[in-house]
């Protein structure tokens, strides 16, 4: 795949912007990171996408991204080369995302060609299996005591999605608990 680049920055005000254009980008390069949060056997797909984020690096989570992406050919499968998810292209049209806000501004999501199946199984399901990475022997750290004096309230996402299209989709139910 490939990646281009266009940095605007304004020394004065520190106020920046970037456009990010990526062109068949193998996610399969993402499976090393996924490993400790799934149990992935395989991650493969495409990824197209135009983003601009600006902002200004006094204030990095008042930054705003938006742009258009493109998933094509994923195919997702646990580390027992069991199919989890596979679809055609998922493309996505973002209006503004700014993390500050908790804001997603999403224009319109249209997923073709969706396959997964979900398997009830007496102990749990597999995407339960999927999710169960097993933690790592470490040395208990020694942590310091929470404050409690300090007390900070969430915002509340603020989700808007204008147009969702689930095309061509096929979604199997196994309950082998019976």
């Amino acid at each position: 795949g490939t990646l281009s680049t266009n940095v605007g920055y304004n020394l004065e005000s520190n106020n920046f912007t970037v456009d990010l254009n990526l062109a068949d980008f193998a996610i399969s390069n993402a499976r090393a990171y996924l490993t400790d949060a799934m149990n992935v056997g395989k991650i493969e797909g495409l990824l197209d996408g135009q983003f601009k984020v600006r902002g200004n690096l006094s204030e990095l989570l008042k930054m705003a991204i938006s742009g258009d992406l493109e998933l094509k050919e994923v195919d997702i499968q646990d580390n027992q080369n069991r199919a989890v998810l596979s679809l055609k292209e998922l493309t996505a049209d973002v209006n503004d995302i700014v993390l500050d806000d908790n804001r997603f501004d999403i224009a319109e999501v249209v997923i073709d060609g969706l396959k997964s199946h979900f398997d009830n199984l007496p102990n749990g399901s597999n995407f339960a299996q999927f999710f169960d990475v097993p933690k790592t022997a470490t040395e208990p750290k020694e942590e310091p005591e929470p404050d409690t004096t300090l007390t900070t309230e969430g915002k509340p996402m603020k989700l808007k999605v204008g147009r969702f299209q689930l095309k061509d989709a096929e979604f199997t139910y196994n309950d082998q608990t019976l």
